[in-house]
């Protein structure tokens, strides 16, 4: 009786610590990386280990951006729910909704302004998410932003 309990210790210890062992391992890309590459299982073990997924890299772009640039829907959602910020720019002014527009991305454009993000906001050029959509002949993307508000009186720098 002795060694069943034994053994059913050294069984339970084997299970613990094959639990704690996978909750400490560590992710194999960087932040930035994952989200690239749309990688959503290293970009929830990046934010369950306290990663900032507001942190730009070299070029200021945030995880954020890169997956609306890539068209990753369930990454984008999992950023935004963790509270990714909406209206960060990049070194060129960018930020998601710009980006969405402009790759043509409608559900991500759609999540974008259902979560307030600013929908005239400005790249270095001055262009809006609008512009973007209209230069890239996307119509149902431009018909979203009129109706979501976008202002249609803005001039670019150029």
């Amino acid at each position: 009786m002795k060694f069943v309990k034994l053994l059913y210790l050294v069984l339970v210890l084997m299970f613990i610590a094959a639990g704690c062992k996978e909750k400490l391992s560590e992710p194999t890309k960087s932040l930035h990386q994952a989200a690239k590459e749309g990688d959503i299982d290293q970009v929830r073990l990046h934010i369950s280990q306290g990663a900032d997924i507001n942190t730009g890299d070299a070029q200021q772009s945030t995880p954020l951006h890169y997956s609306v640039e890539k068209g990753q829907n369930d990454l984008v959602q999992l950023l935004i729910d963790k509270g990714a910020a909406l209206d960060s720019k990049d070194k060129f002014g960018f930020t998601a909704l710009r980006i969405a527009a402009k790759n043509g991305h409608q559900s991500i454009v759609e999540m974008l302004i259902d979560k307030c993000a600013n929908i005239n906001a400005k790249d270095s050029s001055g262009s809006t998410p609008l512009h973007w959509a209209i230069l890239r002949e996307n119509n149902e993307i431009t018909k979203l932003l009129v109706k979501s508000g976008a202002l249609l009186n803005v001039a670019t720098k150029n």
